[in-house]
């Protein structure tokens, strides 16, 4: 019997912290919904690389950048047939921007409650968020560029 119950006494939270303070999830969340899945990629991958938990996940990161190119590649062939996109493959792109951020988010939930245990205050996310979303909307237009220019 005591053997079933030695794990109860074990810390369910790890007890080191991360490496550095994470950007908050509230901003790495917004910064996806209002970036497009690379900026996802990028500001939840900064944290992993943070939380030092980026090497651990390296199999979680690239099924995001996965999901992140199928979601680019879908917006470039809608791009290039019909020239304009609709609503509805605007969704398609955001929804893949939640489902990294949630993929991700997963990876870190522990890294973010030792952050919040310990007291450790995120820093200010916005330039990253900011940078996030700019290299975003730049991998989003270069094919489309590049491809509408070898068409003409």
């Amino acid at each position: 019997m005591s053997d079933s119950n030695d794990n109860l006494f074990q810390p369910s939270l790890n007890t080191e912290t991360p490496a550095q303070a994470l950007y908050s999830p509230v901003a790495c969340w917004i910064t996806a919904f209002f970036g497009g899945p690379f900026a996802a990629l990028l500001i939840f991958g900064v944290n992993l690389r943070r939380a030092g938990l980026a090497a651990r996940n390296a199999s979680w990161l690239a099924l995001a950048a996965a999901i992140a190119i199928a979601s680019l590649v879908h917006l470039v062939r809608i791009r290039l047939t019909e020239g304009e996109t609709t609503a509805d493959d605007r969704l398609v792109v955001r929804g893949a921007a939640l489902v990294i951020a949630a993929l991700l988010y997963w990876r870190l939930s522990s890294a973010y409650r030792a952050q919040q245990m310990f007291g450790i205050e995120p820093p200010q996310p916005w330039l990253m968020a900011l940078a996030a979303i700019a290299f975003n909307i730049l991998i989003s237009a270069l094919p489309v560029l590049i491809l509408a220019g070898s068409y003409s």
